[in-house]
């Protein structure tokens, strides 16, 4: 039920690229990444940039060009370990 959710939530942009760029959504992931951290007791770098790091897992991926419609379970969950291992969580 929740992957359908997002899936729709994608699909209003061109690539999920784009999906990540607004900065209402880098906000939110910045404040649940030093939610994270602060909780894991882990340091946040002094040159930390949510923006760069999102495009980081967009580009290991391979999947920032795509379009999110076009994307099956399979690659969102690729995505979403990606964002994972770098401690970045959406709730």
């Amino acid at each position: 039920m929740k992957f359908l959710f997002i899936s729709q939530y994608f699909t209003n942009f061109q690539t999920l690229s784009s999906s990540f760029s607004p900065k209402s959504t880098l906000s939110l992931l910045e404040k649940n990444y030093q939610t994270y951290c602060a909780q894991n007791d882990l340091l946040i770098e002094d040159t930390f940039s949510m923006k760069e790091k999102v495009a980081k897992v967009l580009e290991q991926t391979g999947l920032g060009g795509e379009r999110a419609a076009k994307c099956g379970e399979g690659e969102f969950l690729k995505l979403l370990q990606a964002f994972r291992e770098e401690n970045i969580f959406f709730c």
